[in-house]
C-alpha cells in the first residue's frame, strides 16, 4: 500500500476475518537483526537516544527506503510522532506516491528526514543515489553505540570512554537460525495460524513505516517543517 486508506483497508479486512497478515520487511526474520536488537534491549549501550540510518546508492523512498525506515522502527520499538524531511529535487509534486510501481531509480525520489518517536528516540534517515552503495545504521545511547552494516550483515558494539581512549569494541555474532528471511516468514505465519499471537512484521507494525514516508512528503510540501505523522489520508 502507498496510502494509509489502502493500508487500513488491508489491515481491517484481515483482522475482521481472522486472517494472518505479514508484510515482507524481510530482514525482520534474520538472526543478525535480532542479535542487534537483543544487544540494545540488554542495555549494552544504555537507553537508546538516536538512530542514524543511511541508504546509499539506491534512493527509492517507497521501495528500498521502506526497508531501511522499517529497520529504524524495528530498533526504536515505538510509534513515530513527528517528522521533517527534504525530498530530492524534481519531485516537488509528490504529495502522495506518484510512481509507476516498477523498479525505476529515476522515477522515485530519495529523501533525507528526521523522525521523532513517542519514547523519545530521535532518528535521521538519508536515502540517496549516486553514492557508494550500502545500508548502515548507528544506534547510540549514553554507554555506547552499535554500528550496523545491514548489507554485509555485520555489527559491533562500541563502549567505553572516548575522551581518554578507553574504547572497547565487541563484534556481534548472530546465533544461527534454521531458516531466515521469507522462508522464516512462512514458518511464522503457519505458527500464527495454528497458535495465534503477534508476528514480527504485522500490518500495524508496517503501517508505521508508511506513516513516516507519507509524513516526509507532507513535510516537504509544507516547507520542510516538523509535522505530525499522518493518521489518515
Amino acid at each position: 500500500a502507498t496510502s494509509l486508506s489502502d493500508a487500513d483497508r488491508i489491515i481491517e479486512a484481515c483482522e475482521s476475518n481472522g486472517v494472518v497478515l505479514t508484510v515482507d520487511h524481510t530482514k525482520r526474520w534474520t538472526a543478525f537483526y535480532h542479535e542487534v536488537r537483543e544487544a540494545v534491549r540488554s542495555g549494552a549501550i544504555g537507553r537508546v537516544g538516536t538512530i542514524v540510518a543511511t541508504l546509499a546508492g539506491r534512493k527509492m523512498l517507497f521501495r528500498d527506503g521502506a526497508h531501511v525506515i522499517d529497520a529504524i522502527c524495528f530498533f526504536a520499538e515505538s510509534d513515530p510522532v513527528k517528522v521533517s524531511a527534504v525530498v530530492e529535487e524534481g519531485f516537488e509534486s509528490w504529495d502522495r506516491y506518484r510512481g509507476s510501481g516498477i523498479d525505476d531509480q529515476d522515477g522515485e525520489p530519495g529523501a533525507s528526514g528526521f523522525i521523532q518517536f513517542a519514547n523519545g528516540i530521535r532518528a535521521l534517515y538519508c536515502g540517496t543515489g549516486g553514492t557508494f552503495p550500502g545500508t548502515w545504521l548507528q544506534i547510540s545511547g549514553p554507554k555506547g553505540q552499535v554500528h550496523v552494516d545491514a548489507h554485509e550483515e555485520s555489527a559491533y558494539v562500541m563502549t567505553g570512554n572516548v575522551a581518554v581512549g578507553g574504547v572497547q569494541r565487541r563484534n556481534l555474532i548472530a546465533r544461527p537460525f534454521q531458516v531466515q528471511r521469507i522462508v522464516a516468514a512462512y514458518h511464522e505465519m503457519i505458527g500464527l495460524i495454528e497458535r495465534g499471537g503477534e508476528g514480527v512484521s504485522s500490518g500495524r507494525e508496517a503501517r508505521k513505516t508508511l506513516q513516516i514516508i507519507l509524513g516526509f512528503l507532507k513535510s516537504h510540501q509544507e516547507g520542510r517543517k516538523l509535522v505530525p505523522v499522518p493518521e489518515a489520508d
